[in-house]
């Protein structure tokens, strides 16, 4: 069997997809985040956080029930983010029902939502940085966390074409690699 580090197979995959080789990778998954320095096309440094459910899709799908809106929908929304304060994903919640209460309206609050992630994020992106970031996962196929960035960080940021799909692509082109030195030698 051939094994991959998850970390590695999310760089190839991005080098593969993009056809970048510098860049800061920003991997927002279902269940962790992820952040990856590469340089020259190989990983040289990273950053995880899965103790964290607040920087994550599940936090984003949980907020989003809170709201009675689609996950696409809340994607959508960066402009004027209502101010919200929890780090953790538990009062994130019980905090966006108390601003629901006192009256904002779902563009400001998804807004808000958005920002809260990108707050919990700027610190591993911040001790990694690059001009480039390249955003994968489920998240990143949303625009306004991509948006948010941008913005607050002067950077550009790329989505590649399948950003959940990105780790997977990243272990094919590894096999391809292993594949094709096994057969130069043969």
């Amino acid at each position: 069997a051939l094994v991959i580090p998850e970390l590695k197979a999310h760089a190839l995959g991005a080098v593969w997809q993009l056809g970048v080789s510098d860049f800061t990778l920003l991997d927002l998954g279902g269940q962790d985040s992820k952040v990856i320095k590469v340089r020259k096309g190989k990983m040289v440094d990273f950053q995880t956080n899965d103790k964290c459910a607040a920087s994550t899709g599940r936090y984003l799908e949980n907020m989003a029930a809170v709201l009675g809106i689609s996950l696409e929908e809340l994607s959508m929304y960066s402009d004027k983010p209502v101010e919200l304060d929890a780090t953790c994903a538990i009062f994130g919640e019980s905090e966006l029902i108390g601003r629901i209460t006192e009256g904002y309206g779902v563009a400001e609050l998804a807004a808000g939502v958005n920002y809260t992630i990108f707050k919990r994020i700027k610190p591993m992106l911040s001790s990694l940085p690059s001009d480039t970031v390249v955003f994968t996962g489920g998240v990143a196929l949303g625009g306004a966390i991509k948006r948010i960035i941008e913005q607050e960080m002067g950077v550009r940021v790329l989505v590649p074409e399948h950003p959940q799909l990105n780790g997977a692509i990243g272990c094919a082109v590894h096999a391809r690699e292993v594949r094709d030195k096994h057969a130069a030698r043969n």
